[in-house]
This record gives structure tokens, sequence and C-alpha cells, in this order.
């Protein structure tokens, strides 16, 4: 994870390796360490991630969301944020909602 540039690209990668109904899976990960130790630490990894990008500043988060126009917001199915915890996982949602709001007021002006 540390070569993805940014917090949303860091949570969208993990949010891409949950499966409903299994948990994050990643293949490789399970081979090496094993099946439950893989899930606990992508599990404990998106757990910390999502808290790190609800505890930065709005601004700073505006800008990095602004930096990544065109990626698109991560991925968000209510099954994934459910790892969070309903506090966490509003919070968090809350933070989508304002940068999402922020862009539709905000859009990128296009070349001349």
């Amino acid at each position: 994870m540390a070569t993805l540039d940014g917090a949303f690209a860091r949570l969208r990668y993990l949010e891409e390796l949950f499966e409903p109904g299994e948990g994050f899976c990643h293949w490789g990960m399970e081979r090496v360490h094993g099946r439950e130790a893989a899930r606990t630490a992508l599990r404990d990894a998106y757990r910390k991630q999502a808290g790190e990008l609800v505890a930065r500043d709005i601004r700073g988060l505006w800008q990095e969301w602004s930096r990544e126009e065109g990626s698109g917001r991560p991925a968000g199915i209510n099954a994934v944020r459910a790892e969070l915890g309903a506090l966490r996982a509003r919070h968090l949602s809350l933070v989508f909602e304002t940068l999402s709001a922020l862009a539709a007021a905000h859009p990128p002006k296009q070349a001349a």
C-alpha cells in the first residue's frame, strides 16, 4: 500500500479487496500468512486508514480529492463500512458527502 498515492487511493484499494459475506480477501497474503491472519490484517488496515482519513482536516482532504479528479470516490459499499462500526462509518460517509458537495459546487475549469 505504500506505493499508493493518497488516503483515498489506499481506502479504495482496501475496499476493492472486500467480498460481501467473506470479508477482506487477498489470495497472495492468504497463501503466505494464512487466511485468518491475512483477513485480520486487511480489516485492521482498513479501519486504520478510514480512521486516519476522517481525522484529517477538510481542506487537506479537499485538495487531495481535487487532485484525484476522475478517479471517483471509494466504492463505499455498506458491507465494508460496517467493518468500522456505526459512528465511524457515518462520519466517513459525511466526509464523502461534504467533498461531493464541494466538487459539485466547484467543478474543475475546462481548458479553452
